[in-house]
């Protein structure tokens, strides 16, 4: 993809942050422990790849981290739609937004943000919330919630809430490029921190369309889940 190249798909996939949990043990951030022989990040990135929908990627990072990407993963796995590596910012929401500003030059359509510690999701579930973004202008990824779910003040419970109406967030959330922006720069403004692009774009009083995740589309966060996502890759690796 050049830049300017219109109706465009663009996925950010943020990896600035250190997952001390993990870094205690792996003495290194979690987006590049080994899992199945290969750095989780590198197998996010190749579902993004594979996606054919997806137009390019970019990936804001801690900037020492930069060529090691560049060099110990983009080339490595063939990784040809990475457009950009850059500098990432001291928050999940500072580095999307870094992502965002950089993505302005390639004037895209469609973003798509995605955690660079999930990686299992599927082609599949990318291509369907870019389909239902462009349509609707934002898609978030979300599974139901299976367990009853508490309200709780001072270690007491104050309510239990309906389950039937809770979804538990995942990525990609995909949105119309225009619209991410917009809700970026309202937050910018009013100097509001939010757990994921979505909700950003709620505050905008926005309607974000929900679509099935998958449970398989875990992050992976401390030692336990690298162990069940090694777990997921032999059951992959041997259906």
């Amino acid at each position: 993809m050049t830049t300017g190249e219109a109706n465009s798909v663009i996925a950010i996939i943020p990896a600035a942050g250190t997952g001390s949990r993990l870094q205690a043990v792996l003495n290194r951030p979690k987006q590049f422990a080994e899992l199945g022989g290969k750095p989780i990040l590198a197998h996010t990135l190749l579902k993004f790849q594979h996606c054919k929908v997806v137009d390019g990627i970019i990936i804001p990072t801690i900037p020492k981290h930069i060529e090691l990407i560049r060099h110990e993963i983009l080339g490595p796995f063939g990784l040809d739609k990475v457009l950009d590596v850059i500098p990432g910012g001291e928050s999940r929401q500072a580095s999307v937004w870094q992502g965002l500003t950089n993505a302005r030059k390639y004037n895209p359509e469609i973003v798509a943000v995605h955690d660079a510690a999930r990686p299992f999701i599927s082609p599949d579930i990318i291509a369907e919330s870019v389909q239902v973004a462009r349509k609707s202008g934002g898609c978030l990824t979300a599974v139901p919630v299976n367990d009853t779910v508490k309200r709780v003040q001072e270690n007491q419970i104050v309510d239990t809430l309906d389950r039937t109406e809770l979804w538990a967030a995942q990525t990609p959330q995909t949105f119309r490029f225009p619209l991410l922006v917009r809700a970026f720069e309202r937050a910018l403004s009013e100097q509001f921190t939010a757990t994921d692009e979505s909700m950003l774009v709620e505050r905008l009083g926005e309607p974000v369309q929900v679509i099935p995740g998958s449970a398989r589309n875990m992050k992976i966060t401390t030692p336990e889940d690298l162990k069940i996502a090694e777990a997921i890759m032999r059951l992959v690796s041997n259906s």
